[in-house]
């Protein structure tokens, strides 16, 4: 491998231009490799780098080409170039029908390289030969998506089931229990008061009822080996006399003796939007939120995830 301009300083491994420029546009490599169980492999796949062209034999048999026309000769050169936007892009061959070829232990995996002409101060050749064997279990989901390459994190056999509250999002008077459910067996549920997110490592390990006696933002997911986790759900449970009576509210309104009665009409007059995120919110970042919706009507609300 060679470089004139086309910025592949980085690909080199070997460098044989001494060898080929001005003297042969052909070089022959040969890339011994060992396989066990070949015969159990469901794809292989030939993934190639290349300027200009090449012929790749597997154990002597020819399983790819590109620009490659007829036998190539000792001297020979590529029939045509592999264009500059291809070059340092690999290109995959599907061998998955020539498993066969394949030895238990010694293998060879050959190259003839093939240059535009001997005087093109451009060569390259990165060859990697990739063999995959599905395991028995043949459904898996994965959190990452990776389109067009290997896939990659723990494969999952499902997820946890999504976790229901005894009591919905609302205003309230007076204290109570709320219980957290999942349907999934064995899953360990985790809540956070804190605006927080839970995770599997963090938040308060769910063990029985949650006592709610003033204003509360209850988050919660569950967990469990092998499976993914749920989303976050969001609860907000609003007491009016502690959201009247709070700092954030100016005495000279709360206490007035026309106003102050008005006041728990008045908030619940209107649906309210309840904005609960574990950053503060200054308006020059985006963050991660949960909305919620309350009416005060009894109504069906709503919560979503935003940022």
């Amino acid at each position: 491998v060679f470089d004139g301009d086309l910025g592949f300083n980085r690909q080199l491994r070997t460098d044989i231009g001494d060898e080929m420029l001005g003297r042969n546009a052909s070089a022959y490599l040969r890339m011994p490799f060992g396989a066990e169980n070949p015969g159990n492999l469901d794809t292989l796949t030939l993934k190639m780098k290349y300027d200009d062209g090449f012929v790749a034999y597997l154990n002597g048999t020819e399983v790819a080409r590109r620009n490659a026309v007829g036998e190539p000769a000792w001297n020979g050169a590529a029939a045509e170039e592999n264009p500059r936007e291809n070059v340092l892009v690999f290109e995959e061959f599907d061998l998955s029908g020539r498993t066969d070829l394949l030895r238990e232990g010694g293998n060879v995996l050959a190259i003839h390289g093939l240059n535009l002409s001997p005087d093109d101060d451009d060569f390259l050749l990165v060859p990697e030969l990739v063999g995959f064997r599905f395991s028995e279990q043949l459904e898996s989901y994965l959190l990452d998506p990776t389109p067009g390459e290997t896939n990659a994190g723990q494969a999952l056999d499902g997820f946890v089931a999504d976790t229901t509250f005894s009591h919905d999002r609302g205003f309230y008077d007076e204290s109570f229990e709320v219980e957290i459910f999942s349907e999934t067996e064995g899953a360990e549920i985790r809540y956070t008061t804190n605006n927080s997110l839970p995770t599997a490592n963090s938040g308060t390990r769910y063990v029985g009822p949650i006592r709610v006696s003033s204003t509360t933002t209850l988050r919660a997911a569950a967990f469990k080996d092998g499976l993914g986790p749920t989303n976050t759900d969001t609860q907000t449970y609003i007491f009016l006399d502690q959201v009247i009576n709070s700092n954030v509210m100016r005495r000279s309104i709360t206490q007035n003796g026309v106003f102050a009665p008005q006041m728990r009409d008045a908030l619940t007059d209107l649906p309210s939007l309840c904005i609960t995120s574990p950053r503060s919110i200054n308006g020059s970042s985006e963050v991660l939120i949960s909305l919620e919706m309350i009416d005060p009507d009894g109504g069906e609300g709503f919560q979503e995830d935003a940022g």
